[in-house]
């Protein structure tokens, strides 16, 4: 995780996407304010996905204070 527990963004720590999953190509980067994610659905893939197009790059972004707010409220209710 990228923040320390008490949501000050930490510079040591890289942003996780997950267990490896070999039909996606997916990177994210982020800055102080903002984490931006990027994937495309390799051609070779094994499942089929309706709303993804092969070799297509994707792209979105999100503050990171609403993704530590998100998580913040899943570990919430989880505990």
């Amino acid at each position: 995780m990228f923040f320390y527990s008490e949501g000050v963004i930490s510079d040591y720590y890289r942003i996780v996407l997950g267990e490896t999953f070999d039909d996606f190509c997916k990177r994210a980067v982020r800055n102080n304010d903002t984490i931006y994610f990027t994937w495309f659905l390799y051609e070779d893939h094994f499942f089929e996905y309706k709303d993804n197009i092969e070799n297509k790059l994707v792209f979105s972004k999100c503050k990171s204070s609403d993704l530590l707010n998100l998580i913040n409220s899943f570990l919430e209710e989880i505990n």
